[in-house]
This record gives C-alpha cells, sequence and structure tokens, in this order.
C-alpha cells in the first residue's frame, strides 16, 4: 500500500511507528481477506499522540481511515483491494473533501437563508438605526 502523510512536530500527532504497523496489519488483512481487521476494529482503535516528537498530521492519518481504509474493510466487494493501486487516497480523499465541502456549502446557505427570514436577527438589529430614530425615518 503507498501512503503518505505529512509528518508534523511541536504540535500533536499521532505516533508514526503506531500507525505503520496498523497499515501493515490492515494491507494484510486486506490480502488475505481473513478478516482479521475490520472496519469496526479501525473506528473503536484510538490511535497514540505524540507532541514533542514526530509523528503524522491527525487531521491526514483520520481523514484516509474514514475515507479510504474504513469503505475498503467494509465493503470489500465494492471497492476491491488491488496491491498496485496508490493509495495515497488522492482520488478517495478528493471524494471525501468534495462531500464535506458540499456539507459545509448546505449549512452555510442554510444559515444565510435563517438570517435573511429575520427569524435569527440579533436584538440590536431588529431595532431602528440612529438617524430613523433621531429624525423619525421612514415618513
Amino acid at each position: 500500500m503507498q501512503i503518505r502523510f505529512a509528518p508534523v512536530r511541536f504540535r500533536e500527532g499521532y505516533d508514526m511507528q503506531e500507525v505503520d504497523d496498523l497499515l501493515d496489519r490492515c494491507e494484510r488483512a486486506l490480502r488475505s481477506g481473513d478478516g482479521s481487521v475490520t472496519a469496526e476494529t479501525v473506528q473503536q482503535l484510538r490511535l497514540t499522540p505524540t507532541r514533542f516528537g514526530e509523528g503524522y498530521d491527525m487531521e491526514d492519518v483520520d481523514r484516509f481511515l474514514d475515507g479510504v481504509l474504513l469503505p475498503l474493510l467494509a465493503s470489500p466487494e465494492r471497492f476491491p483491494y488491488d496491491p498496485d493501486r496508490d493509495y495515497t487516497g488522492a482520488d478517495l480523499l478528493r471524494e471525501a473533501r468534495a462531500r464535506e465541502k458540499q456539507q459545509r456549502v448546505t449549512e452555510r446557505r442554510a444559515a444565510k437563508s435563517e438570517r435573511a427570514s429575520g427569524s435569527m436577527l440579533h436584538p440590536a438589529e431588529s431595532r431602528p438605526g440612529l438617524l430613523s430614530r433621531l429624525f423619525g425615518g421612514g415618513r
């Protein structure tokens, strides 16, 4: 499995050896199909964070596990394992990022429509402005 994660120092990251060992176990399980590592196993796994030593970027590893490894383990018939494939996750991660981006856009649109409807106005925004109050605007 060809995978590259961004290394981090002096901020929290995952222990490199632990992540590498996990990926080796997952690759062996995918190649053999023995079920020794399942999607549930990966979901319940807690990787050890490291702060001062070199580690892998937590967001990169989490994104890979959620967007690439879990689908491979959960649905091997839908995502068959190919040992020659580049599992940096470029295509699968691109899909995951596109879904995340679409979700953020949808959330922003919903928040904007709530603000526009006036139901979420701050009390100060619902009062007339200073000039309106001084000069009786709108007359």
